[in-house]
């Protein structure tokens, strides 16, 4: 089962994207905040850790940021260190809870990542994107009727985002809850864009509560979009139907 995850990095300090020019002039604090330059924002938060006197929390917020450029990066352990770290220093940093959740997840590390997701929902209140994660969390453990109520209490404070609506369509669909299931897929359709993934989901869940002609159509929508699409053509192929 492929479920959406959502992969914003949140950082210590108020971020701005600065042109290649300005970067040059930065200091250590400035160019510790630079999310896609993550050569120069690990440097500079390294420098200032080892230069600057500076109090716990804003030390937590160099190494949450560091972390987070490491992951950027690509480097996950690099980045749980720092993360790790920060929460030594500030251990109800709320941001640093719902990254490191975040990289857990990527690792398929479930259980932490609820853990994590769990400690920045309670600190930080109405955080959609923490319900979101833990809802992906749940629903890779089969935990569906949690998943359902963490991606509804997502919709609830996000009503736009397509991936919390396809995920919870796609619990449903593991429910054998095939209506909701549709409702689900449509209203992802509705507020994102049409892709193959979500036309195929529907399409399995209009055909298995017997509407076949509608299973179709997503189906053939499907393969418009990506005509080497396998799982589309293998679906009218079961059918029996041509894949014009």
């Amino acid at each position: 089962m492929r479920a959406t995850i959502l992969y914003s990095i949140c950082y210590g300090f108020a971020c701005v994207l600065s042109s290649p020019a300005a970067v040059a002039g930065m200091d250590d604090f400035e160019a510790c905040e630079q999310p896609y330059y993550t050569d120069l924002a690990i440097a500079g938060c390294t420098r200032a850790l080892q230069l600057y006197s500076v109090s716990d929390v804003q030390v937590a917020m160099l190494l949450n940021n560091r972390g987070s450029a490491h992951v950027l990066e690509g480097n996950l352990d690099a980045g749980l260190a720092d993360y790790n770290r920060a929460l030594q220093f500030y251990p109800n940093y709320t941001r640093v809870h719902y990254n490191r959740g975040t990289l857990y997840l990527a690792r398929k590390d479930f259980d932490n990542a609820i853990a994590d997701f769990g400690t920045a929902i309670a600190l930080g209140g109405d955080y959609f994107e923490a319900f979101h994660n833990r809802g992906v969390a749940l629903l890779k453990l089969e935990r569906h009727e949690e998943a359902i109520a963490d991606f509804t209490r997502t919709i609830d404070l996000n009503p736009n985002l397509p991936s919390a609506f396809y995920n919870r369509g796609m619990a449903q669909s593991s429910l054998k809850l095939h209506r909701l299931a549709i409702a689900d897929f449509t209203e992802a359709l509705r507020v994102g864009p049409r892709t193959q993934r979500i036309l195929i989901n529907r399409g399995a869940a209009f055909e298995a509560v017997g509407l076949v002609e509608d299973s179709i159509a997503d189906y053939r929508e499907a393969l418009r979009i990506d005509p080497d699409n396998g799982q589309a053509k293998a679906c009218l192929q079961r059918l029996k139907v041509a894949e014009r």
